[in-house]
């Protein structure tokens, strides 16, 4: 018997989550796409199924930890990196993007930042309201010796606006 009315399109995004003491590698459960949902704060955590999630830190006493289900705290996720180029396709992007060095947490990222046709990276961080900014072409550099590697380039990554401390512009 139909309902009507709006049905919730709840879809699974496999990424790579970059936390401070661990990389996750998950399957998130999103209602929509993987941007609507982080940046909806409606939503402090976010579903996980299949984890592993493995230390960053050189010589970690912990091995990877696997898991069958679990949750993230939105606000704890310093970068998502959704694997899959669909769920990448999903995410729009503003109408210009800036190349750009982001500092958050002991990480540094670099990569073209997404924004409106009239901001710049000074008023990038004001101007966007969202919890996450979106970037192309981003590549993570860990500030200690790590134990784990990421991509060397991403072609799209969602990176935590409240976690960055410095930006500016990527020289040349």
């Amino acid at each position: 018997m139909d309902a009507g009315g709006i049905s919730l399109q709840i879809a699974e995004v496999a990424a790579k989550v970059v936390l401070d003491q661990f990389l996750v590698e998950a399957r998130l459960k999103v209602v929509g796409n993987l941007d609507n949902t982080l940046n909806d704060e409606r939503y402090n955590y976010t579903t996980v199924q299949d984890g592993v999630a493995i230390p960053w830190i050189q010589g970690a006493v912990r091995k990877p930890i696997r898991y069958t289900e679990g949750v993230l705290k939105v606000d704890d996720m310093l970068l998502v990196y959704p694997t899959s180029s669909a769920d990448q396709a999903a995410i729009q992007l503003m109408p210009r993007l800036e190349r750009a060095i982001l500092y958050a947490g002991g990480f540094v990222v670099h990569g073209n930042v997404s924004m409106g046709g009239d901001m710049t990276l000074v008023t990038v961080m004001e101007g966007i309201t969202k919890r996450f900014l979106t970037l192309t072409d981003v590549s993570i550099f860990p500030l200690f010796p790590a134990n784990v590697t990421i991509p060397d380039v991403m072609p799209l990554a969602l990176l935590n606006r409240s976690k960055i401390y410095q930006l500016h512009a990527a020289e040349g």
